[in-house]
C-alpha cells in the first residue's frame, strides 16, 4: 500500500478555506434572496383592497306584495268613479357591506392596523321580470298608471330597507366583513391584524 505524507498541510487549509468561503457566499445569498422579498407597505395593501372596491359581504332577497288604493275627494267626500287600486307582487335583493376606497392602513413589521368604515346597503335592486299585477281597477276620471305602481314600489323600498336594518342586515355585515379581511390580510402574511371601525 502506498502511503502519501505531507510534510505541511497547506494544500488542506487551501481547501478547507475554499469550502468556508464558498458557504458563507452561499448563506450571504439566501438573506439577500429573502431581503429582497417585496414588502408590504400601506399603499400596496390599499390598492389590493381598492381592486375589491364594494365589498358586498350580505344579500338579503325577499318577495313583496303591496296593496294600493285611493280616489278623489271634495271636502273630504269621496267624488263617484274616481277610486283605483291595485295589488302587485314583486321580488327584490338588497346587499350590503363596506366602500374600501375610505379605508386608512397602519404598518408595522408584519402588524397591520386596518380602520374601515361601517357597513351600509350598497344596493336595493328590484327584479322587473318578477312583477306581477293581481287585480286593478282605473276609476273613470282618475286613471290608474305605471307611474302609480313604481311610486309606491319606490317608497315601500324604503321600509324595507329600514326594516332589514332594524332586524340587524348591517350588524351581521360588519362580523362577516371583519372574518373575510381577517382572511384576506392573513394570507398577505400579517400576524396581527387589528380592525377597527371610524
Amino acid at each position: 500500500m502506498i502511503k502519501f505524507k505531507f510534510k505541511n498541510n497547506t494544500l488542506i487549509k487551501i481547501s478547507i478555506l475554499i469550502f468556508a468561503l464558498s458557504l458563507c457566499f452561499l448563506v450571504i445569498s439566501f438573506k439577500t434572496i429573502k431581503n429582497n422579498k417585496p414588502s408590504l407597505t400601506s399603499m400596496t395593501v390599499k390598492e389590493k383592497l381598492i381592486e375589491i372596491n364594494e365589498l358586498s359581504v350580505n344579500k338579503y332577497c325577499y318577495t313583496k306584495v303591496i296593496k294600493e288604493e285611493n280616489s278623489k275627494k271634495f271636502s273630504n267626500i269621496e267624488l263617484p268613479f274616481t277610486q283605483k287600486y291595485f295589488i302587485v307582487k314583486y321580488d327584490g335583493t338588497i346587499k350590503s357591506g363596506i366602500d374600501l376606497k375610505s379605508c386608512s392602513i397602519k404598518i408595522t413589521n408584519k402588524n397591520i392596523q386596518l380602520t374601515i368604515p361601517k357597513s351600509k346597503i350598497l344596493s336595493h335592486y328590484i327584479d322587473d321580470n318578477s312583477i306581477e299585477v293581481f287585480d286593478e281597477h282605473s276609476g273613470l276620471f282618475n286613471k290608474l298608471n305605471l307611474k302609480d305602481m313604481l311610486k309606491e314600489i319606490s317608497s315601500e323600498k324604503n321600509k324595507v330597507e329600514k326594516d332589514v336594518i332594524k332586524k340587524g342586515l348591517l350588524k351581521k355585515s360588519n362580523e362577516y366583513t371583519k372574518k373575510y379581511l381577517k382572511n384576506v390580510l392573513s394570507s398577505m402574511g400579517f400576524k396581527k391584524i387589528t380592525l377597527k371601525y371610524r
